[in-house]
């Protein structure tokens, strides 16, 4: 049912990357099972009335609850269902959008934020720890594991990616130049002689913008991601496995989903600081980092306007 699904959504929306297809698929079928129908059961006529796919959505998040109408608004269009139930979703999709953005531009962390949200001064600390212990050989699957916990939230902490390292390769620079770039695939490109290192991302939710291609700029990070390369490298070939690229990899070697991710990222932050962090809230995090909230909200308050109207309208980059 879910290829059904999926290839249904595909053909409705043919400008929509596969990511996205995917996700579309999942939500539909999560929104399903809250409604208590069977994967093999779902038929359009199971979302008809949206009071009661609202209902079992009502503890989640206002864009949580959009995504998933979303989904199911694209699933009943994609089968050509009736119309004044497209109509219904389209007009939900609206009002959940609106209260997203008077959410957004509140600049507050919700409740259920403010119980993950770390400073960036405890995220430097708590990966200085990580770094202490991070071991001097990388010739097992724990050892290697531990530095690619300490990259993936490095990494994130700078370049904060929404799930695009799930599926990202690594490559030094003379062997990317001899293969066929992917233009689904998402690269990191190091050249240790020069020791830069640059990511491609080919393949990530906004991508009818083009690619998104930028520099790491941490020569010591570079030197690590480097290191930690040769050691994977060296774990396959010694396990007798072919060399996938892969720069996040599980215990089986294969590459991580981007489900899988976050809860990898989830793991590191709980067991290091006892907090659930995902890429989302590091994306935030980060941002938030950068502005001053509270000389904002004061200008806001000053102006006689709201933080998102200071932020959309008056401020310039």
């Amino acid at each position: 049912m879910e290829k059904i699904i999926f290839n249904k959504i595909r053909e409705f929306n043919k400008n929509a990357t596969d990511v996205s297809i995917s996700l579309y698929t999942r939500n539909v079928m999560s929104v399903a099972k809250l409604l208590g129908v069977k994967p093999e059961d779902i038929k359009p006529s199971i979302f008809k009335n949206i009071k009661d796919v609202m209902k079992v959505l009502e503890h989640q998040s206002i864009y949580t609850q959009q995504n998933k109408i979303v989904a199911v608004y694209l699933y009943l269009q994609s089968m050509g269902y009736d119309n004044d139930v497209i109509i219904d979703y389209n007009d939900k999709i609206f009002m959940l959008a609106g209260k997203g953005r008077a959410k957004s531009s509140s600049m507050e962390w919700n409740e259920k934020e403010k119980e993950k949200v770390v400073s960036m001064d405890e995220l430097m600390v708590m990966l200085s720890r990580m770094r202490d212990d991070l071991p001097k050989d990388m010739d097992t699957f724990k050892s290697i594991e531990k530095m690619m916990k300490y990259l993936c939230v490095k990494i994130y902490s700078s370049y904060p990616m929404r799930n695009d390292m799930s599926d990202m390769q690594i490559y030094s620079n003379s062997e990317f130049d001899n293969i066929k770039e992917d233009k689904d695939v998402n690269y990191m490109v190091i050249n240790p002689k020069n020791n830069t290192c640059k990511i491609i991302l080919n393949n990530f939710k906004t991508k009818k913008e083009g690619v998104i291609d930028f520099a790491i700029e941490d020569k010591d990070l570079i030197k690590m991601i480097y290191d930690y390369y040769l050691a994977c490298k060296k774990y396959y070939e010694y396990n007798e496995r072919d060399y996938k690229h892969y720069f996040l990899f599980k215990r089986d070697y294969l590459k991580m989903s981007r489900n899988v991710l976050t809860k990898f990222l989830i793991s590191i932050f709980e067991n290091e600081i006892g907090k659930k962090i995902s890429t989302t809230i590091l994306r935030k995090i980060t941002t938030s980092s950068l502005i001053d909230t509270a000389k904002f909200k004061k200008l806001a308050y000053i102006q006689g306007h709201s933080v998102g109207t200071a932020l959309n309208t008056y401020s310039k980059f």
